[in-house]
């Protein structure tokens, strides 16, 4: 008899792995402040906005006070895509991949959120709904501009193999995501992660990291351009 989505669940908490402390359960207050970090101010519209603090620079450098420095209003440009895997697997991950969905919707931290969802590995169609519903063929998502890319699987390591074609098909899927800007959450510990696909993926590309606090944060830094090797 097949087993249901809440028995493999299961599974993998009795049988493959204990996860102690609360790291995992990645904070609120870790989230806002890497979503917030996220944050691309940029003047957009017609200069009508005085710049005080461009203004006393300059009647400090000239000694007199000409016209005002005008500045277009600031508004936040950034974008986030994120891709949640939604196959048996990742039941267990279910509340952390809506937490994660949720607090980067909150205070409008990206001007552009898009959140889409696979089985397993993205391949011609990704879905707006956890369900997998709702499809979006994958070459209609290429053509979406973005900025920046989350996924959000354990990449095979819940069940802890190596699947070779999910290696090829992952890193396929990932050339023609094609920016620099990408990074890979993966919500089991790294010692999960040997002799796994997921172990191969991470080699191979450098941007999967743990769900811990530590690891979110170089994730979102990565995602910046801004983590440091």
């Amino acid at each position: 008899m097949d087993s249901s989505p809440r028995d493999i669940s299961e599974l993998i908490f009795q049988k493959v792995f204990i996860i102690e402390g609360d790291d995992y359960l990645l904070p609120n207050r870790v989230l806002q402040q890497a979503w917030r970090s996220m944050r691309h101010l940029q003047e957009v519209g017609p200069k009508r906005i005085v710049d005080v603090e461009r203004t006393v620079r300059e009647v400090a450098e000239t000694g007199y006070l000409g016209k005002p420095v005008l500045r277009a209003d600031y508004q936040n440009t950034a974008q986030l895509t994120i891709l949640i895997d939604a196959s048996p697997s990742m039941v267990a991950f279910a509340g952390l991949a809506e937490k994660i969905i949720r607090t980067a919707g909150q205070d409008r931290h990206f001007r552009d959120l898009r959140v889409f969802y696979f089985d397993n590995v993205p391949e011609d169609y990704l879905f707006r709904s956890p369900g997998l519903k709702d499809p979006l063929d994958i070459a209609d998502f290429l053509m979406q501009p973005r900025q920046a890319v989350l996924v959000f699987s354990d990449a095979g390591a819940a069940r802890g193999l190596l699947n070779w074609e999910r290696v090829s098909d992952t890193l396929d899927f990932m050339q023609l995501i094609n920016t620099p800007h990408f990074v890979w959450i993966n919500p089991m510990p790294r010692e999960r992660w040997e002799h796994s696909t997921a172990e191969v993926i991470a080699l191979k590309t450098g941007v999967m990291f743990a769900s811990d606090s530590l690891e979110f944060r170089n994730a979102i830094k990565q995602l910046r351009g801004k983590l440091k090797t």
